[in-house]
């Protein structure tokens, strides 16, 4: 199923080979099979590069897409949803590769997945919505939690989803995959106006967490051990998360950009004499593909180099990996992925984790949404919730690093901090990551900023 997972069905497959209306005609004389089949479970997988048919050898030209390009498929059957491939590939990739953007294009996969989720849970196919079905869609988000993160949904994300969604079905109207299905008052026949935003909620305007220095050392110590600290007969224990919390802790880095590391962009360093005091740049490609240089403390790039000649060749050696430049891998304790590349989702989830056994959350009662056949079912739990999320050590490292930096005499250290994080604006510095340095920086004492610089 792993490797089935990531070729493109029939249908799919000739898509690259051939013009894109062939597929559109297949696709449309499929809609009408109302076979009865296992529930639908949609998940996202990257492709791999497309081999040669040999049955397609008459063609002239061979079109493909590129390495890790996503793709929504059925976790059960392997099978590839051609619309959402067919509209992330005219948007992103038709005119050419430098109209690719990897992380925008997995954004939107990501919101048509979950689209397409509810639409299964509701018995809905995804020809027959109307303007209904998406505000209720809209609704629905806006008054539960995300089974992701246990919070309620941000209004950014409700937008942006509903704008993810207009916009594949207006694309859907000009391939003209109007059905039989298809109401008259469907989003494939009739747009019918954007739906209206959804306004911020007050709570949204809340300052950003970020983390104090007690509750970082009680957050560190349930993430596993240090890399100095790691010996190999301990099947169970792995550095590899003490390590990923401690880069974004220390460099600013996104969850993305930290699983996105290569061994490559140290192994000049390790070579040399690295001073634990000096701050080293480290070219990191952002969102959108832009690039910048971050700075990695010396003592990080010691903790880094000792997990790779440690734990990581370790790994290596008793796995498929040997060949692989990502930073983070796996442990054999993970067994099936044993020495792949880390997942966004992994680091999420042992981070998550580790605030619970920190008991760095908070409890409440949520609502527990349920979506079947006969419709919704609401109900209410208490449930443990982590105080913060893996996104809020960027914030703390921009709001530490502030400190810093102003008692070093810095007379500007939010210009060092913008470069860091990446930030093409200095206002989103400012507006995000430091509006509340100022609010309680006259009451940081002296003891505070050495517990600070002691981390």
């Amino acid at each position: 199923m792993e490797d089935r997972l990531f070729w493109c069905t029939e249908i799919s497959q000739s898509f690259f080979m051939v013009d894109s209306s062939d597929v559109i005609d297949e696709i449309l004389n499929s809609l009408s099979n109302d076979d009865d089949e296992e529930p639908i479970e949609w998940v996202i997988r990257r492709a791999r590069h497309v081999v040669d048919n040999p049955l397609l050898g008459k063609l002239k030209k061979l079109h493909t897409i590129p390495d890790g390009f996503p793709l929504v498929v059925d976790e059960h059957s392997g099978s590839i949803c051609e619309p959402i491939l067919l509209f992330i590939y005219d948007k992103f990739y038709k005119n050419g590769p430098s109209t690719y953007v990897k992380n925008t294009a997995l954004a939107y996969c990501s919101d048509l997945k979950d689209w397409f989720i509810y639409l299964e849970d509701f018995g809905l196919t995804w020809t027959q919505v109307s303007r209904f079905n998406l505000d209720s869609y809209i609704s629905v988000m806006n008054g539960t939690v995300s089974p992701t993160t246990g919070k309620r949904y941000a209004t950014e994300t409700i937008n942006r989803r509903a704008t993810t969604i207009e916009s594949f079905y207006k694309w859907g109207r000009e391939k003209k995959f109007a059905s039989a299905d298809t109401p008259d008052d469907g989003l494939l026949l009739f747009g019918g106006g954007r739906a209206k935003p959804v306004p911020k909620r007050t709570d949204e305007n809340a300052p950003i967490s970020v983390l104090q220095p007690r509750e970082v050392n009680l957050l560190f110590k349930e993430l596993g051990v240090e890399p100095a600290h790691w010996v190999y007969h301990e099947k169970e224990a792995t550095s590899r998360d003490w390590l990923a919390c401690n880069i974004a802790l220390k460099s600013g880095l996104r969850i993305s950009e930290v699983k996105g590391l290569k061994v490559s962009q140290f192994s000049g360093l390790f070579k040399s004499n690295i001073n634990p005091l000096k701050r080293y740049p480290i070219k990191i490609t952002g969102k959108g593909g832009v690039s910048r240089f971050a700075k990695f403390p010396g003592e990080l790039i010691m903790d880094i180099k000792l997990y790779v000649e440690g734990e990581r060749s370790f790994i290596s050696s008793r796995s498929r990996a040997e060949a692989s430049d990502f930073l983070l891998l796996n442990p054999l304790a993970s067994h099936r992925f044993k020495g792949a590349s880390v997942s966004v989702r992994t680091l999420e989830r042992k981070f998550a984790s580790a605030c619970i056994r920190a008991e760095l959350y908070i409890q409440e009662t949520i609502e527990s949404v349920s979506w079947g056949r006969e419709g919704i079912v609401r109900l209410d739990k208490l449930t443990e919730t982590p105080s913060f999320v893996f996104h809020d050590l960027r914030h703390t490292y921009a709001v530490w690093s502030y400190y810093k930096q102003k008692q070093s005499g810095v007379a500007e250290p939010w210009l060092d901090i913008q470069a860091c994080l990446g930030h093409a604006d200095l206002t989103t510095t400012w507006r995000i990551y430091l509006r509340c340095a100022q609010d309680f920086e006259a009451g940081i004492s002296d003891g505070y900023m050495r517990k600070i610089n002691a981390i």
